[in-house]
C-alpha cells in the first residue's frame, strides 16, 4: 500500500495456479532465470546439524555449477520505492 505504483517493489512478486496459467508466463520466466540466474550476484545462507566443514562441502556440491554470467544489477532508486 506504501509502494510507489510506478516503483520495483510494486511488481509481481509470487504467483499461483492461476498466474501461472497466463498465455507466455513461462517463456517470461525462463528469460528471466537466463538472464539473471548469475553466481556473481546470489548470496547463499546454509546451515544444518553438520560439522562446519561437511556444511561447506554440500554447498559446493549443490551450488558450484551455478554460472557466473558477471551479471550487472541495475539502480533501483529511480523511480523511488515508496510515496512521499
Amino acid at each position: 500500500m506504501l509502494s510507489n505504483p510506478d516503483g520495483y517493489l510494486n511488481r509481481f512478486s509470487t504467483g499461483d495456479l492461476r498466474s501461472l496459467s497466463v498465455p507466455g508466463i513461462r517463456d517470461s520466466l525462463l528469460k528471466f532465470h537466463s538472464d539473471w540466474y548469475s553466481a556473481n550476484i546470489m548470496t547463499l545462507s546454509f546451515g544444518g546439524k553438520y560439522s562446519l566443514d561437511e556444511l561447506e562441502k554440500l554447498a559446493r556440491e549443490k551450488f558450484s555449477d551455478v554460472v557466473n554470467k558477471n551479471v550487472v544489477v541495475p539502480s533501483f532508486e529511480n523511480p523511488p520505492h515508496f510515496r512521499e
